[in-house]
This record gives C-alpha cells, structure tokens and sequence, in this order.
C-alpha cells in the first residue's frame, strides 16, 4: 500500500535559456585580496560561546563545544567559497534559515559584521534567542514554503534544512529560496549526499535493533501516521530502494511528524539528481556542488540568480 504513496523522483526536462544570461565576474584578484582581509578579521574574532538551552543541536554533538564551533565554522569557510565562485566582496543582506540556536549565526556576524541580518526558525523559542543575542531580525516565512518570500536577500544560508524533507515539501522549498534571492544573489543549502546515504546504511542495523521494541509499542499509532502523512518510516527503503535508483530517498521520523504537524524525516539526494532541479529552471545559475563539506558530514548545492 505504501507503495502507492511514492512520488515519482524521475529527471525533470532541463531547460535552455532562451538568451544566454550576461554574468560579469569582477577581477579574480580583488576578490582573493578582499575575501582574505574579511577571514583574517574573522579568524582573529572571538565567537559568542553562550548557547540556549533549547539548542538540540549543542547536545545532539554529545555535549562537545568544539564540534559545534566546528560546524558552524565550516558554513563560513563554504560562504567564502562561493563569494570567490559568485566574485562576491560583501553581502548587504543575509538571511540564515533555519537558524536554530545560532550555530551558524554566531559565526555570521563575525564574518560579514556589516550585513542586515535577518534569521528564522520554526522554533520559536530558538528563533527568538537569536534575535535578542545576536541582534538579528526576524524573517517571517511560510514553514510550508506555500506563497512567496515578502522580501528578497543578497546571501540563503540554510544549513540541514531540506534534509529533512519529503519531495513535494523538498521543491517547494528550495524554489521558495531561489525565489527570495535577489539578482545577482546567492543560495546555500546543505543536503544529505552519497556520504550520509553511505553513513546511515552502515548505521542502520544497529539502529533497527534498538528501535525494535519502540516501534512494536508504537505500531498502530505510527500506521495511523504513514496514513496521515502519506509516507513510510522506513530509511533502509528510502536508501537502498529510492536513493539509489532513484537519486531522492525519504523516510519520516514520527515523533518529528507529531511534533511540526507535517511529515518530517530524512532525506537523502543524489548530486545529479539536486542539479537536475536548477537545470529545470532559467532564472539561476549552478556555482557549484561540493560533496562531504558542511560539518564534513553534507553536500553543499550553491546557486546564484541571474
């Protein structure tokens, strides 16, 4: 019966533009030298070490502060590469979503000290922390990514975001983010690749074993949610069925679900798969796509509009 609840993740027909789009680059020099003055300033910065308690990602790193540093380092390190890739010096306008504690925002406003900074969060006690501690302002977004963005920005960071989605939320959202661009602006979204896809297999077994009792208490009341939600909990189906012959592979998590009112899981795509999303457009560019970079753990999909 599942079965019938799948939505095809067939290749979309690329599009050709039907007058190749004008990008002027600036000189590649300008752009080194301008793009080491900001990480010298940055790299010689004092990050806010004060957490939230409501930041499930600090604990999620078994309580190590250094990892979360880390990750939130490695959004930098991938924001300077694609300013050198876009030939980009400053960003007037950032917006960091979802934002949740300020893993990555604490590490924002210390490299593009002199951006508007805007956050959002569907947690809103997260969302809120951030807004107070790192004097950022609030975003007010559609959490289906239903409608259109109220304003557009220069720099999307959105770190394990659409990592978590199904395929229909998945190209709602990334098409919201492109949309929210403004011209010439750049888009970062992390996802799910072939090293998470390869991790979580590795994983499984053990993981199943532990669930087992878990899910034989809860059988009834999560079929009632593969129902409610037209989706399957199950993640080695999502892996080794969709992912690997399909390029998109999804499995919702119930409490997850149950708590944002929405299937909400893990999702893992493959590199040309996600690239065959913005060769279905003519409004953006590719600018690049990096396996194994944010936290060293998911790929990076950057883009820009044109």
């Amino acid at each position: 019966m599942l079965a019938s609840f799948t939505r095809s993740a067939k290749r979309i027909p690329l599009k050709r533009w039907k007058n190749p789009p004008d990008v002027s680059v600036p000189e590649i020099g300008n752009t080194f030298r301008c793009l080491n003055e900001r990480w010298q300033r940055y790299s010689s910065s004092s990050i806010d070490e004060v957490v939230t308690p409501h930041d499930d990602m600090h604990f999620a790193s078994d309580e190590n502060f250094e990892e979360y540093l880390r990750v939130g380092h490695s959004a930098v390190r991938i924001i300077a590469e694609a300013m050198l890739l876009a030939g980009r010096c400053e960003f007037g306008s950032v917006l960091d979503l979802p934002c949740g504690g300020g893993r990555v925002t604490r590490h924002l406003v210390k490299f593009l000290p002199e951006s508007e900074l805007f956050v959002a969060d569907i947690d809103e006690k997260k969302e809120q922390f951030v807004i107070d501690r790192f004097d950022a302002k609030k975003f007010n977004f559609h959490n289906d990514y239903n409608g259109h963005p109220n304003r557009a920005f220069d720099l999307i960071f959105s770190g394990s975001l659409l990592t978590h989605f199904d395929q229909p939320m998945f190209d709602r959202a990334l098409n919201y983010f492109i949309e929210a661009l403004s011209p010439s602006g750049t888009a970062i979204v992390t996802l799910h690749g072939r090293n998470c896809a390869s991790r979580a297999s590795l994983q499984y077994e053990q993981a199943q074993r532990l669930r087992a009792e878990y899910l034989k208490r809860r059988r009834l009341r999560n079929a009632l949610l593969r129902l409610k939600y037209r989706t399957t909990f199950d993640e080695k189906s999502a892996i080794n069925k969709n992912f690997m012959c399909d390029g998109f592979g999804y499995f919702a998590c119930p409490l997850w679900s149950r708590m944002y009112g929405q299937s909400y899981g893990g999702s893992y795509t493959a590199p040309s798969w996600t690239i065959n999303r913005i060769e279905a457009r003519t409004d953006c560019r590719i600018l690049g796509y990096k396996e194994i970079s944010f936290g060293n753990y998911q790929d990076v999909l950057i883009v820009q509009k044109i």
